[in-house]
């Protein structure tokens, strides 16, 4: 994968997804093929999970590893754990829901969303992959998937032509 391709966004392991059926699933314990609930499309199928884990000294030594919390209503909520690139669908004062990175909102909105510094644990993310870009709702929010890259999705494309020939 290329660096124009890779992406860095993430939920952190131990992190609810809606499913299709109403319920929550640890992101975890998805598996692929599992229909989840978006808020674009309805039910849809994961084509892809990836799963990226880092050691508490490697956690340690980069803070690009480090969670960052979203905690929007500041209530007795536990937030959402996230790395700064994940993406968050968000309605500032009743304005235009706008899809922000975690790292962008702590920048204007730091009571909603900060870095936890000096995290001292390991870390495993998890990045889900649907077709297309959808939005999902991990832990009550709501958050972007992972999008596919360009390799993927030419793959993808050269696998449905191949099928169509046989």
């Amino acid at each position: 994968m290329t660096d124009q391709t890779r992406q860095s966004c993430g939920l952190l392991r131990g992190t609810w997804i809606s499913r299709a059926n109403g319920k929550l699933t640890l992101i975890e314990d998805l598996r692929l093929g599992d229909a989840i609930a978006t808020l674009d499309h309805g039910p849809m199928p994961i084509i892809r999970i990836e799963a990226e884990e880092h050691s508490a000294s490697q956690v340690w030594s980069d803070p690009s590893h480090w969670p960052w919390i979203y905690t929007p209503d500041q209530m007795e909520d536990d937030g959402l754990y996230l790395r700064g690139d994940q993406l968050i669908l968000w309605a500032p004062g009743g304005c235009t829901d706008t899809l922000i990175s975690a790292r962008d909102l702590a920048r204007c909105h730091q009571h909603q969303c900060r870095r936890l510094d000096g995290w001292p644990a390991s870390v495993t993310w998890y990045r889900l992959h649907l077709e297309g870009h959808q939005i999902i709702v991990a832990d009550g929010y709501p958050v972007g998937s992972a999008r596919i890259d360009p390799e993927i999705a030419l793959c993808r494309n050269l696998i449905n032509e191949v099928s169509e020939w046989a």
